[in-house]
């Protein structure tokens, strides 16, 4: 079946189609479904006929009247929260670069967790040192094996 052929079968699908010119008419007879019988009682009122705008402006108005005030708060929150944060970084930097300082000097005196680093004079007139724990330990212990 070539393209001819195909042209001659849309052309007579026309010719037939066009012989079919009838449409009826608006004034038919309608069917049973469009007859109301008096046992049907009146008919329901139109659901959505009256609209009443000032109950739907206000609506309108309480809606946009919510969303401003929770964007507000919102707003007021974030605030609140950005600014301890702020407070917050800034105390804990000054207070970290004070108490950073008071350790190393607390370390330089005193040793690391309160043990001192090296041999000094805890009092000259007394004749007493400073000494190691560590080392402090280690001289007791050799003292008291000594004496056995």
């Amino acid at each position: 079946m070539g393209w001819s052929d195909n042209r001659r079968g849309v052309a007579a699908e026309s010719e037939t189609m066009s012989a079919h010119e009838h449409t009826p008419s608006v004034q038919d007879h309608a069917d049973a479904w469009h007859h109301h019988e008096p046992t049907e009682g009146q008919p329901q009122r139109e659901h959505t006929g009256d609209i009443n705008t000032w109950l739907i402006t206000q609506w309108f108005v309480g809606i946009v009247v919510f969303v401003i005030g929770l964007i507000v708060v919102v707003c007021i929150y974030f605030d609140s929260t950005a600014h301890q944060m702020r407070a917050a970084r800034v105390e804990t930097t000054l207070t970290s670069k004070v108490a950073n300082g008071m350790k190393v000097q607390a370390e330089i005196k005193l040793g690391i967790n309160g043990n001192i680093p090296t041999y000094s004079w805890a009092d000259v007139k007394a004749g007493t040192v400073q000494l190691p724990l560590e080392q402090g330990m280690q001289q007791v212990l050799k003292n008291y094996s000594d004496g056995k």
